[in-house]
């Protein structure tokens, strides 16, 4: 099972999930299908059909990504990746410096 994270206004899917995400952007809703797996947002542009009120309905449409596309996807991919993991090193060492700042209270 994945889980598929799309925009609401049009359908694009933006990331697909292994597990069900706790909290997505306000603008985005999540589907569970077996039709794709992680990663395939890469390959494929994916769509999926919305229902009047934004909502998916499970059906998807899916084309094939060209390489050079493919390849700026991962590296956006990669690169969202490394600036969360950096955000909270320093949310981390902010808060080693808050504490030694105040004296180790």
């Amino acid at each position: 099972m994945a889980y598929l994270e799309y925009q609401k206004s049009d359908g694009y899917v933006v990331t697909i999930h292994e597990t069900e995400p706790t909290s997505v952007v306000a603008e985005h809703g999540v589907i569970a299908t077996d039709q794709f797996k992680v990663n395939d947002e890469f390959t494929y542009a994916i769509y999926a059909h919305l229902n009047p009120d934004g909502t998916a309905n499970g059906m998807f449409g899916a084309v094939q990504q060209a390489p050079a596309a493919q390849y700026m996807l991962q590296q956006l991919a990669d690169k969202d990746a490394k600036i969360k993991d950096l955000e909270a090193q320093l949310a981390t060492t902010q808060e080693a410096l808050d504490f030694l700042i105040m004296g180790g209270m």
